[in-house]
Parts: C-alpha cells; structure tokens; sequence
C-alpha cells in the first residue's frame, strides 16, 4: 500500500533520514519510536505529500507520490488520514465543522449534507453532543477526540498518529488507545503510530521500529522490545537506564 525506496531528506544541508526503506501493507499495525528531532514526525508528512524527500521515491498503491497531480494526491489524502500532535483543530470553527471540513472541501457538500455523517462520527468516539461547541471550551483529551474524528469522516484506509496521547493523563492516553485499537480491528484501518509513550507504542501495534540514525530498524514486537538484540533499542525503551 505504501513504500518508501531510498528515502534520504535534507534540511538546510542536515540529513534527516538516510536512504530509509519501508513498506506497510493493508491491515498492518506499526509504531515508530526514536529520539525527539530524529525525523519521525517529517516521515509521516513524506508519506501524506506535505513535504518532498531530497531523494528516492514514495509510493501509494504503486504509483509515486512526485508523479501524482494535484487531484490524485487530494484523492490520496482521503484515504490517508493523519491525527496532528496538537490535534490542529480550526479556533474559528464549531466542533461540528471541524468534523466535516474535509468532507465539504474535498467532496464539495454543505454542512447541512453532513451533518447526520458527523453527529454519528462524534458518537464513535465518545463526543456525542459536542457539535456546537468551540474547540476553546475543550479539554486536551476531547481536542485529541475531536481531531481523530475528522480524521476518520473521510473513511480512510491508513491512519497516522503523530504523537497521540502526549500531555495527556494516564486515564485519558489509556482511552485515546483503547479507541486507536477500536478503530483499527474494527475497521480494518491500518495504522502508524509515532509515540514516546511507552504504553502508547507496546498495547496499540504489532510491531515497532526504530529511527536511528536517518535509518529505520526494526525494533521488535511490544512484548520482547524490553529484551531487544539492539542496546539502542533498549537504552530508549529503558529511558537511559
């Protein structure tokens, strides 16, 4: 579904990532971990087309991101959604047309025409009755419920989690999770997860991998990245010690 060959990204002559390689197929479940600056972040916006490597190629169903017009990446973009690290909601907007933004914008509806799409949307993750609300009046734990709805109102195939459950409590990142899993068993959506948090990383994937480096490894599974082969993987997954 997604391919990155020989990725290598530059900023201001700083290489980020060096030559990564990668493939998610339909239904995988990923997380990638690694220090803060090390390009985790830049990988996710690489694969939704916000940025251009400096190198190599990105492919979505086969054909290349840097081939791909203006329509067919818009196109894409519906079927990649991504849940920012701040949530990104609009200030000026209501709850409700947070949630249906990209459903206006990209397949050219009213509000009105989306409104029974995004009551049940809100519903799915626990927001039921917010519509008319502000983001201003929200928690960070709601801001974060209200973003992933909008994610999912395109109905996407992949969802990208930029650093999901930071600044949240322990009770709220326990809920963001359980909802991540929700949607990806019950929807089939394959997911990506990018986190520091360790029970983030270990109970919503099946496997996980590192940036290094500019590379990417591959860590291990939640339950025997503690005792990994790799002693970079451990001293990050043991916070030093």
């Amino acid at each position: 579904m997604i391919e990155l060959r020989d990725v290598v990204l530059e900023f201001d002559g700083k290489r980020v990532l060096d030559g990564v390689n990668w493939t998610v197929n339909p239904l995988d479940r990923f997380s990638i971990i690694g220090e803060s600056g090390c390009g985790k972040s830049s990988l996710l916006k690489l694969i939704l087309g916000l940025i251009y490597p400096t190198s190599g190629d990105i492919l979505f169903k086969g054909v290349s991101l840097l081939d791909m017009t203006k329509v067919e990446r818009q196109k894409m973009r519906m079927e990649v959604g991504m849940l920012f690290q701040s949530a990104a909601l609009f200030d000026s907007m209501t709850v409700g047309e947070n949630v249906a933004f990209s459903l206006c914008e990209n397949l050219g509806r009213s509000y009105e025409e989306c409104e029974g799409r995004v009551h049940d949307i809100l519903e799915m993750v626990d927001m039921k009755g917010t519509s008319e609300q502000m983001p201003a009046s929200l928690s960070g734990g709601q801001r974060k419920r209200i973003g992933l709805a909008r994610t999912i109102a395109t109905e996407p195939a992949v969802i990208m989690y930029d650093e999901p459950t930071t600044g949240l409590d322990p009770v709220l990142t326990t809920s963001i999770e359980n909802l991540i899993v929700k949607l990806s068993k019950d929807f089939g959506i394959t997911t990506i997860v990018v986190s520091h948090q360790k029970s983030t990383f270990t109970r919503t994937v099946d496997n996980i991998y590192m940036m290094l480096n500019g590379k990417l490894i591959e860590a291990g599974a939640p339950d025997t990245i503690e005792n990994s082969s790799n002693e970079a993987v451990r001293y990050f997954i043991r916070g030093g010690l």
